[in-house]
């Protein structure tokens, strides 16, 4: 059963990229239609695995649970809170294991000015959580839950959320 799961799922996407090809090549409107909203815009690969595990399930025929469970899953914790450059800064516990406020890819690991060890998360509906003055504890292009273990920081963590370049208010994603 799980085989021929597999196989229609395999069906399945081969025709959707077939009509997609066959559109291109037959229409000129629906080729522009396409370049603009693939090429143009920003596609969110994380929207994109939500729709498809949505309509299709996971990618694979069967589940990889060997009855593991996680061992992290935690809710943002800070003492204080206040503004800093485009985002806030919190005041956290020395050492502190930062959890992911919400689920998405590892777009960025890297140094950014004035904000260091960065961390960008981009989520299914195209918001950035950017996580700084973070040690980094996962990789590049790592599919993130909500809750996952993602970094340590020493005491300050500075947190921006940004969508299409403007910059979100806070309050939406710190509770």
């Amino acid at each position: 059963m799980n085989l021929f799961k597999f196989f229609t799922k395999l069906l399945v996407t081969i025709l959707v990229v077939l009509c997609i090809l066959i559109g291109c090549k037959k229409s000129h409107t629906f080729k522009e239609v396409l370049y603009k909203n693939v090429y143009d815009t920003t596609m969110s690969l994380p929207y994109l695995n939500d729709i498809y595990n949505k309509y299709l399930g996971h990618i694979l025929p069967f589940k990889l649970d060997i009855g593991l469970t996680k061992v992290f899953k935690e809710e943002l914790k800070y003492n204080r809170l206040e503004p800093y450059l485009d985002g806030i800064k919190l005041d956290v516990d020395h050492n502190y294991l930062v959890p992911a406020i919400t689920s998405g890819l590892v777009i960025f690991i890297g140094e950014k000015e004035s904000l260091g060890n960065t961390i960008i998360i981009l989520d299914s509906d195209g918001v950035e959580a950017w996580y700084s003055n973070i040690n980094p504890k996962i990789n590049l292009y790592d599919y993130i839950d909500k809750g996952t273990y993602i970094g340590d920081a020493d005491s300050k963590l500075y947190l921006t959320f940004k969508k299409d370049g403007q910059i979100l208010n806070y309050e939406k994603y710190i509770s």
